[in-house]
């Protein structure tokens, strides 16, 4: 951990960061490609992970998003059934809630998947929740952060983005805000070397990074 910093807003990433990540990836860009070619859409051959998919079919193909959307909605129903939220999620939200933190969720899942989970979870607290139905890009864009801070009315240096994965810290130094980020999806010298502010050995570590938290 670094030295010590004070932030009033917090934006949590979901899947990997308050829950387990369960979303096959893999097949769902399969398939996806599948329907797009069967569409006449055809993607660069290069083209693996699935939000990176999805914005290049959202920036020049936006009439044909819904069949993503389709697709991936049911890999979000899928991931549901098998989330489980970390052990101390619903602490690290309830302490930054209590000591004034204003915290909202930026997530690529999408809205009826991200809700459900939410609420099957019971991980309350958020002033505003940005799911995949929310924006027109995904993390790495953005555009989910910034519509977070907008609605909050944060600023970037008050503003700590939460997050699992390169593409969470690539989204987060493209807004102007800092990053903590969970060791799990990528190595520390991949972390470190994309620009992560903080590294976190398990989510309550990122208590100590806010004013006041409750028992840290």
């Amino acid at each position: 951990m670094t030295e010590k910093s004070v932030y009033s807003f917090a934006i949590f990433d979901f899947e990997g960061t308050l829950v387990s990540f369960e979303w096959d990836i893999p097949r769902a860009v399969r398939e996806a490609k599948e329907v797009l070619k069967e569409a006449g859409i055809v993607v660069p051959e290069n083209t693996q992970n699935y939000a990176e998919l999805y914005n290049f079919v959202s920036m020049h193909f936006p009439d044909s998003i819904g069949l993503i959307d389709e697709i991936y909605d049911t890999y979000d129903v899928l991931a549901l059934k098998n989330w489980k939220p970390h052990d101390d999620s619903r602490y690290v939200l309830e302490a930054l809630s209590n000591s004034g933190v204003k915290v909202a969720l930026v997530s690529n899942v999408g809205s009826e998947a991200l809700h459900a989970a939410l609420k099957k979870f019971s991980l309350e607290h958020f002033l505003c929740v940005v799911s995949r139905n929310d924006v027109r890009l995904l993390k790495p864009d953005t555009e989910g952060l910034r519509k977070a801070m907008n609605i909050m009315g944060a600023e970037g240096h008050e503003t700590l983005f939460i997050g699992d994965s390169i593409a969470d810290v690539m989204a987060a130094i493209k807004a102007g805000i800092d990053v903590a980020v969970l060791q799990g999806e990528n190595s520390i010298d991949e972390l470190k070397k994309a620009g992560s502010t903080y590294i976190l050995e398990k989510l309550s570590d990122v208590l100590s990074l806010f004013s006041s938290p409750q028992d840290v």
